[in-house]
C-alpha cells in the first residue's frame, strides 16, 4: 500500500502512513492525539484541523478525514500548547486528620549472614524465619518460592555478601537484594479515571507520601466515554491491545517522571494499588470488554486481581506487586470500592454519587451497600454540547448572574474557549432563577423574555443560532471563538436527560432499599465533577436530591484516598473484598419502571 507523507508544520514533524489512514490516527501516531470527545463520530467538532493546500486552508474533522495524498496539517490555535487540565488529586482531608494507619502488605527485612550461622535451625530457610519473626514483621506462614530460593543460595554462597534484604508480602518472599536496602522502599496508589490518571507515591519505609503525579488518560484519543472505547475494542481487532498499551503508557509516564526525583523507584517500587471503573479495569488488565458493553453488562470477575509489573509492562521491577481492587458489579467499579473504603464505618445511612459520563451510585452504611450505575451521557463533561469542553484551560467553570450582569470564571484566566460541566450546572441554575429557562426545559426567546422583563440587560444575550434559541455566555470579543460561547436549546435537552438519569438513579436505589429521605443521614459527591460543581446549583436544577435536614457535601477524590489507605494498611484489602462480597448490584436499565421515573424527573427544579 502506498505511503503518504504528512507534515505537521508547526512542530516541523513529518510521518509516513499507509494511504487511507484516518487523520486523527495520524495525529495520534505523530504524538499529537486529538481530544475525541464523541469517540470519532464526527459530532463534537473538537478534532477540527486545517489542511494547507497550495494557497488556501481547508477546515476538516480529523476523525472523518482519510489521508489519500501528501499533505500539510496546521493545528488551530489552542491545540498547540499542552492544556492545563484540572485534575483532582485530593480527598476531603478527613483521612489525613488522624485516621491513617501504617500496616503495609509489603515489608523489607535485612538479614545478617552471621545471624544465620549462629542459628540452631536445621535449614537456612528456617533460620531466616526465626530471625525475622523475632522482630516486628508479622509472619503467619513463611514461604520462599523456588526463584527466590535460587537467589538465596547465591547470596549464602557468596563470601562477599555479609547481609541481604528480603522483600516480604506477608510471609512470602517476593524479592531479595544484596546489602541492607530497607530504607529504599516505595509504593504507589494509582487512580485510573476515564479522563485522568493520578499516582500517589509513598516512601513505604517511613509511611509518608513523597509526591503526587497526574496526567491525561491517553485512551482519550479513542473517545471521551467508556462506551466509545469498548466499541473500539470490539470493532478493531487490535483495539483492546491499543487501549491497554495506551493506559500503560500513561502510567509509565508518571513513573518515569517520579524517577527523575526519586531514582530509587527504578529498582525499589514494589507495590502498586490500582482502582478505576469497570471499563478501565478490563482495558488495563487486557480483558475483552465486550460483555461489559451489552446487556446484562457483565464483568469478567468482581474479585481483586493481583499481578506483577512485568505482566502489565510497567516501568517497575518485574516482581512489583500490582493489585486492582474488586469491582462491585456492572459498571460500578473499583473506584467506588475505593470511595467506600475512604468513608468512616459509623453506620450512618449515606447516598454516595460519583458524577460523570456513567454516574455510579451507592446507598447504605458500614460494609453493606446497594449500588447502581446510570448512563448520563457525556454532556456534563463537555461532549455533545455546542460549546462544551473538558475542564481544561479556557473552559468556563463557573457562572454567576447579578444585576443583569454575567460573571464567568475561566480555568487559567483569560478568554473563554468553551464551557465545562461545573459551568453548565451554574448556568442552568441561573437561567432557572432569572426566568429564562422554564421547568420544562424550554428556553424563552428574546421577545418573550423582554415582554416579561422589559429592563433586563440579559435580553441581549438571548440569540438565535440556526433556528434555535440560545443564550450567549461569552460574546465573541470575550472568547476565542468567532461566534462566542453559548448554550443552545438542544444543549439543554442533553443536560436535562443527564440530570434526570442521575436523580432517577438515586430515587430508584432509595426506593428499592426501602430508605426514605427521613432515614438518610448524608449525601456525598465523589470525583472531580462532584468536587467542582456548586452543590446548591446541582440541587437547584434537580440533578441531586435536596432533603430537609440532610447535608450534602463533596468528598473530593475519595477514590484516591481509598487507594492510598489500601497501600498503607493491608487490612483494607480484606475490607474491599468484604464490600464487594456484600454489595448488591441493581441493574436499573432492566427495571420496567426506570423509563417512567426518568420521564417524571426530566423537569428542571429543586426536588425535595
Amino acid at each position: 500500500m502506498a505511503q503518504i507523507k504528512i507534515l505537521f508544520i508547526q512542530y516541523d514533524k513529518t510521518i509516513r502512513l499507509p494511504a487511507g489512514t484516518l487523520l486523527s490516527e495520524a495525529c495520534r501516531q505523530a504524538g499529537l492525539p486529538m481530544d475525541l470527545l464523541c469517540g470519532g463520530g464526527g459530532i463534537c467538532g473538537k478534532c477540527r484541523v486545517l489542511l494547507q493546500q497550495q494557497d488556501r486552508l481547508e477546515s476538516v474533522l480529523a476523525c472523518q478525514t482519510r489521508v489519500m495524498e501528501d499533505l500539510t496539517v496546521v493545528m488551530p490555535e489552542g491545540k498547540l500548547e499542552k492544556p492545563e487540565n484540572q485534575f483532582l488529586t485530593e480527598g476531603d482531608g478527613s483521612w489525613e486528620k488522624g485516621r491513617r494507619l501504617f500496616v503495609p502488605a509489603l515489608r523489607k527485612k535485612s538479614v545478617h549472614k552471621a545471624d544465620i550461622k549462629r542459628s540452631l535451625a536445621s535449614s537456612t530457610v528456617e533460620a531466616i524465619e526465626q530471625i525475622i519473626t523475632q522482630d516486628d514483621v508479622p509472619v503467619s506462614h513463611f514461604e520462599v518460592p523456588w526463584r527466590q530460593m535460587k537467589q538465596l543460595d547465591e547470596m549464602i554462597s557468596n563470601p562477599e555478601t555479609e547481609k541481604f534484604t528480603l522483600i516480604l508480602n506477608q510471609g512470602k518472599v517476593m524479592g531479595m537484594q544484596e546489602g541492607d536496602t530497607t530504607s529504599r522502599f516505595y509504593g504507589a496508589a494509582v487512580d485510573i479515571g476515564t479522563t485522568s490518571l493520578v499516582m500517589y507515591l509513598y516512601d513505604l519505609f517511613r509511611g509518608e507520601q513523597v509526591a503526587v503525579y497526574s496526567g491525561k488518560n491517553p485512551q482519550c484519543a479513542w473517545g471521551a466515554d467508556v462506551i466509545s472505547r469498548i466499541l473500539h475494542a470490539e470493532v478493531d481487532k487490535e483495539g483492546a491491545r491499543e487501549l491497554q498499551l495506551a493506559v500503560t503508557r500513561g502510567i509509565n509516564s508518571m513513573i518515569e517522571e517520579a524517577a527523575e526525583s526519586f531514582p530509587a523507584i527504578r529498582t525499589d517500587l514494589w507495590q502498586l494499588v490500582m482502582g478505576g471503573n469497570s471499563a478501565m479495569h478490563h482495558l488495563l488488565l487486557g480483558f475483552n470488554p465486550k460483555e461489559l458493553g451489552q446487556k446484562p453488562f457483565r464483568t469478567l470477575s468482581r474479585h481483586q486481581i493481583e499481578t506483577s509489573g512485568k505482566e502489565l509492562g510497567l516501568c517497575a521491577p518485574e516482581q512489583t506487586r500490582v493489585v486492582f481492587l474488586p469491582l462491585l458489579g456492572g459498571f460500578v467499579g473499583a473506584d467506588i470500592t475505593a470511595v467506600l473504603l475512604s468513608i468512616k464505618e459509623d453506620y450512618r445511612q449515606r447516598l454516595i454519587i460519583d458524577l460523570g459520563t456513567n454516574g455510579e451510585i451507592a446507598l447504605g452504611s458500614g460494609t453493606k451497600y446497594r449500588v447502581a450505575s446510570t448512563a448520563c451521557g457525556p454532556a456534563l463533561e463537555g461532549a455533545g454540547l455546542a460549546c462544551g469542553m473538558r475542564a481544561t484551560a479556557g473552559a468556563i467553570e463557573s457562572v454567576d448572574m447579578k444585576k443583569g450582569q454575567v460573571k464567568v470564571g475561566v480555568i487559567g484566566g483569560g478568554k473563554a474557549s468553551g464551557i465545562c460541566g461545573s459551568g453548565v450546572v451554574d448556568l442552568v441554575a441561573e437561567l432557572l432563577r432569572k426566568g429564562i429557562l422554564e421547568a420544562s426545559g424550554r428556553m424563552l426567546d428574546r421577545d418573550t423574555f423582554v415582554h416579561q422583563n422589559p429592563y433586563s440587560p440579559l435580553a441581549e444575550r438571548l440569540v438565535t443560532i440556526g433556528d434555535a434559541n440560545a443564550f450567549m455566555i461569552a460574546f465573541p470579543e470575550e472568547s476565542h471563538r468567532e461566534e462566542g460561547v453559548y448554550l443552545t436549546q438542544k444543549d439543554l435537552r442533553q443536560i436535562q436527560m443527564a440530570k434526570s438519569a442521575i436523580y432517577t438513579g438515586c430515587f430508584m436505589l432509595m426506593e428499592k432499599a426501602g430508605i426514605s429521605k427521613e432515614d438518610l443521614d448524608e449525601i456525598l459527591l465523589a470525583g472531580a465533577f462532584g468536587n467542582y460543581i456548586h452543590i446548591g446549583n446541582a440541587q437547584q436544577i434537580g440533578m441531586i436530591p435536596c432533603f430537609e435536614g440532610v447535608a450534602a457535601r463533596s468528598v473530593g477524590n475519595a477514590a484516591g484516598t481509598g487507594l492510598q489507605q489500601v497501600l498503607l494498611d493491608c487490612r483494607e484489602e480484606k475490607c474491599g473484598e468484604e464490600l464487594a462480597k456484600q454489595a448488591l448490584h441493581i441493574e436499573l436499565a432492566e427495571d420496567p419502571s426506570f423509563q417512567e421515573q426518568f420521564m417524571k424527573h426530566l423537569e428542571f427544579g429543586m426536588r425535595k
